[in-house]
């Protein structure tokens, strides 16, 4: 960190995404009242909406946070906009920029850089062994110390990465106890189911060339990984699903988040792809996941081809 980030009003916070999660709730420890944060993502974001959200006493709460995911990907009016806008901030919000990484030439950066502070996150300073075990009491399982060197070893010390790691080998080992070495062996390097997610996580951005490109590596690797592909949409459709479900019942994004059992800095991007879906869209979407399935399974259709027209139709 440049500056000292007490008392400031702007941050811009480089790092992964759950380096970026830890720091917010440090400066923020009253951000898991969710009745005070706002969360607004740079690949559809409207700078007037945001802008009078920063300038409106909250309704619920003395005090709000606005938090600015993937901050880069805003274009230049709107960040010339916010600066403008928002010289002066209102004493009532206080605004976090984040990002995975940002040149100093950014208009953000030096933005933050003369009216707050920029953090910028390093990778994992103390004992990785422990950040995991840490990880598996709080989740309930165990792993066996070979296999918690396998993990860190593949993701290099990075503590966003070896998060996400953990994250994702929670959910697939589900009803199991103790996460073992096949686990754990899709996460490496040629593991596919590190790059499935990797899809679906590209998917529910609507990053729809980096899908492309995602779904010609895994069939580059294995030619019948189409019902593995298949397999995660369908997972990530239902969780979809549920999400809406729990949004028409009133839950808070972190009420959400203890339902689906998945870290809180994980569920925003899940919510913001549940809502550009209708039920009926949803619908359509599952009856289309059958069809193909039925296809593929009988040779009916070449599976990349299928897969890929099918991320298309129901990209946006």
């Amino acid at each position: 960190m440049n500056r000292s980030a007490e008392s400031r009003q702007l941050y811009l916070i480089i790092g992964s995404a759950y380096s970026r999660q830890k720091k917010v709730e440090e400066l923020f420890p009253e951000a898991k009242n969710t009745a005070s944060v706002r969360v607004y993502h740079g690949w559809e974001f409207d700078p007037a909406k945001f802008i009078e959200e920063a300038q409106t006493y909250p309704f619920l709460s003395s005090r709000q946070v606005l938090i600015l995911k993937d901050a880069d990907r805003i274009a230049k009016s709107a960040k010339e906009s916010l600066k403008k806008a928002l010289s002066d901030i209102p004493p009532f919000t206080s605004i976090v920029l984040e990002t995975e990484d940002m040149s100093r030439d950014d208009l953000l950066y030096a933005w933050a850089e003369e009216s707050g502070a920029v953090c910028r996150l390093s990778e994992i300073k103390g004992q990785p062994e422990q950040f995991v075990r840490q990880f598996l009491k709080k989740e309930g399982k165990s792993m066996a110390p070979e296999v918690i060197d396998m993990l860190i070893k593949n993701c290099g010390g990075d503590e966003g990465l070896l998060a996400e790691g953990l994250v994702k080998l929670a959910l697939y080992a589900k009803d199991k106890n103790e996460i073992g070495l096949v686990e754990a062996g899709l996460l490496s390097e040629h593991g596919t189911n590190l790059d499935n997610f990797a899809l679906v996580n590209a998917f529910s951005r609507n990053q729809t060339g980096k899908v492309i490109g995602i779904i010609d590596e895994l069939f580059a690797e294995d030619n019948e990984v189409g019902p593995e592909i298949l397999g995660g949409l369908n997972w990530h459709f239902k969780r979809l699903w549920r999400v809406q479900e729990l949004l028409a019942s009133g839950h808070t994004p972190y009420e959400i988040a203890k339902d689906l059992r998945m870290p809180s800095h994980f569920v925003n991007d899940l919510i913001s792809h549940a809502k550009r879906f209708s039920r009926d869209r949803l619908s359509q979407v599952f009856e289309a996941l059958y069809e193909l399935d039925v296809q593929i399974k009988r040779g009916m259709i070449n599976p990349r081809a299928g897969i890929e027209s099918f991320l298309i139709r129901f990209s946006g």
